[in-house]
């Protein structure tokens, strides 16, 4: 047999390999092959195939690179090296590989599919857009085609379009079980809970170990604060993968929730094991020990969680510091100088490795300066004297200690007589709303939230909604009450219309919502939609107080993917009281332009609030902008905190409102 029919014989044993995994086999039939016809572009690139399976990217790349000096338009060689680079994590190089292979040989369908997924990954959805179609059109029964088309255009929200490339996908193949959980995705992404729900279920049927499916489900119930359906999933997942690492997180939380507080406890240290750097297991586990009351080691484990917030979440930061002081002052029963001697002797004999963990010393006051600032910030002021107190230890004879430590106190000092001023003023004048508001902000900021409940039930019962006292609302902070005369004055027309539609971006925990319920939507048909990302646990059952509960519509999750969604033209009156940044606040208002009916009423919260130090926090100027743009189509009918107006005409030209909208993904800075 002649040298070129035993390469020939050589490279189809090195094939047969390669299907039945046999790497080394393969990687010498293909030598043996090569060293018969060393000029054989074929030989070299399943030489390479065979290395990149092996994992061995320097021997691919060189075979790959002889296949190609040999025959330098060889399409299929640039679609392996694509591969390979993909592989590797080196996605210029990969995508540069794929481009070349398609412009030698558009017929390689397959690698528009993977150009599309690596677009994607760089978030250039319009390019895998078009690269998914071209896909399609050369082979219009590619499942994975119209998968990718439909993460292509959820990247762009185009939810309609994503919706229907993700159910084609899954009509070509049924038995994906991916598909099914992107799609859930995407919906819950809108809020569309229910739908989402469904489209993981159907996942789950599919391929009942898929863990990421039942994670998928049970965050769905979580945010739709059903935490017994969370619980029953999430320990799906974990029976599927003992060692997940995320379903742990929200399942401490959801037992909590349930008053599971041992069980908590135990799936919290657990959570903290598998995942060591996340803020969020640390604070599940300081609050499950708070809850049994165990303190000392929650106030560590609150520390540690401190350690761990990322710069860009503030709101965390506050929540912690709440927490941190409250556990500082249960711990020492709202004893300042027993607080600080605790601390002290948990800092020089740590008991446990978690105060060890923290790092905190005698030698450096300033984590104890940091903290304590923070503290007081937060109106947790026995922590914050205490900690001030440890930094003086630190450096008894620090002048600049000493004063901080001394304003602190100071500070609370000024709280506490706050605190008894507002007291007073209730006894003297017992007839006031505002002194009894005050407390209950006050006090609830101190975290002492079932006096701030009390405080505020009565405030409402003041300002003349009696029924709040008889339907036992509970309300721990209120920034509404003070507007219900405005909101009497410019509303009273509207209450008991058949089929009014009132929509809230921003909720909490639904004291606007309620009063609308008791006052103006009093129709049986009438109905009111509410939108908020985190309803506060209070929500639920203070609608369900209104006996009208089945009137209101609950969407969790952002404004910017909520209103998108919703009808156009339906709504008789919006509330928006979300977001206060001047871009957030100009988004929505457009946003919810469309959905306001030609003579329907919109109100916008915090008008007059200014913020000198940071103007991008003043809702004010994304509002001030929305009118500009509307100023010809709106009758203004009440300027102060609130802005109250009425749509006149629908105003923008078609595509103008998307312009706008799609301007506002750069700074709102460019518009003034």
């Amino acid at each position: 047999m002649n040298t070129p029919d035993r390469a020939v014989i050589y490279h189809k044993q090195a094939i047969e390999h390669l299907k039945e995994g046999k790497l080394e086999e393969a990687i010498a039939c293909c030598n043996f092959a090569l060293e018969r016809q060393p000029y054989w572009p074929d030989g070299y690139k399943t030489l390479g195939l065979a290395y990149q399976k092996q994992g061995n990217f320097e021997q691919a790349l060189i075979a790959y690179t002889n296949a190609l000096e040999i025959k330098p338009d060889f399409a299929e060689v640039y679609g392996n090296l694509g591969s390979l680079y993909a592989e590797h994590k080196l996605w210029q190089d990969a995508v540069q590989a794929y481009d070349v292979a398609l412009r030698l040989n558009p017929d390689l369908v397959g690698l528009y599919r993977n150009l599309a997924q690596l677009l994607i990954m760089f978030g250039k959805y319009e390019d895998a857009i078009s690269y998914c179609q071209q896909a399609i059109a050369k082979q219009p029964d590619s499942f994975k085609a119209y998968y990718l088309l439909g993460n292509a255009l959820s990247g762009l929200e185009k939810w309609s379009a994503a919706e229907t490339a993700y159910q084609r996908g899954a009509e070509l193949n049924p038995q994906c079980d991916r598909i099914h959980v992107d799609l859930g995705n995407m919906l819950a992404q809108q809020g569309n809970w229910q739908p989402a729900i469904a489209a993981y279920q159907t996942a789950i049927k599919i391929n009942p170990k898929n863990e990421l499916a039942y994670h998928k489900l049970g965050n769905s119930w979580f945010r739709l604060q059903e935490p017994e359906k969370a619980i029953s999933v999430y320990k799906k997942a974990m029976e599927i993968n003992p060692l997940t690492p995320w379903s742990h997180l929200p399942l401490g939380r959801s037992l909590l929730e349930v008053g599971k507080v041992q069980e908590a406890i135990a799936i919290c240290f657990r959570a903290v094991e598998l995942n060591p750097n996340s803020y969020w297991a640390y604070e599940n586990l300081g609050d499950a020990l708070s809850r049994n009351r165990r303190f000392s080691q929650a106030i560590p484990i609150y520390l540690q969680a401190l350690q761990k917030v990322p710069e860009d979440r503030p709101g965390v930061s506050k929540s912690l510091y709440r927490q941190l002081g409250y556990a500082i002052r249960e711990q020492s029963q709202a004893d300042v100088d027993k607080a600080s001697q605790w601390l002290s002797e948990m800092i020089n004999h740590p008991p446990d490795h978690n105060w060890q963990k923290l790092g905190l010393t005698k030698q450096n006051p300033e984590p104890y300066l940091q903290l304590g600032e923070m503290l007081a910030k937060n109106y947790q002021f026995e922590g914050a004297i205490a900690f001030h107190k440890l930094a003086c230890e630190c450096q008894p004879k620090n002048a600049e200690i000493l004063e901080k430590y001394q304003n602190i106190c100071q500070q609370y000092q000024e709280f506490e007589e706050k605190i008894s001023s507002l007291q007073l003023a209730t006894q003297e004048d017992s007839t006031s709303p505002k002194p009894y508001t005050e407390l209950g902000n006050l006090l609830s900021e101190h975290n002492r939230l079932d006096e701030a409940a009390s405080y505020h039930r009565t405030a409402l019962k003041l300002r003349g909604w009696d029924v709040s006292e008889q339907r036992n609302y509970r309300f721990t902070r209120d920034w509404f009450s003070s507007n219900i005369p405005t909101w009497e004055k410019n509303l009273h027309h509207l209450a008991g219309i058949p089929g009014f539609q009132a929509l809230e971006v921003g909720s909490f925990q639904g004291m606007s919502a309620c009063w609308l319920l008791d006052y103006i939507l009093t129709h049986p048909t009438a109905t009111i939609t509410c939108i908020d990302p985190y309803f506060q646990p209070e929500f639920n059952s203070n609608i369900a107080q209104t006996n009208a509960g089945d009137r209101v519509i609950k969407i969790v999750g952002y404004s910017q993917n909520i209103l998108n969604s919703l009808a156009a033209d339906y709504y008789d009156l919006i509330y928006i009281d979300g977001c206060h940044l001047a871009t957030v606040a100009f988004r929505d208002a457009l946003l919810s332009w469309r959905l306001l009916k030609v003579g329907g009423m919109a109100i916008f919260d915090d008008y007059n609030v200014s913020e000198e130090d940071d103007q991008e926090q003043e809702a004010k100027r994304g509002i001030n902008l929305f009118l500009e743009k509307v100023k010809d189509w709106v009758d203004i009918i009440d300027e102060g905190y609130q802005l109250f107006l009425v749509k006149t005409g629908d105003g923008f030209q078609p595509g103008e409102l998307e312009m706008l909208l799609s301007e506002i993904d750069g700074p709102l800075q460019a518009y003034y």
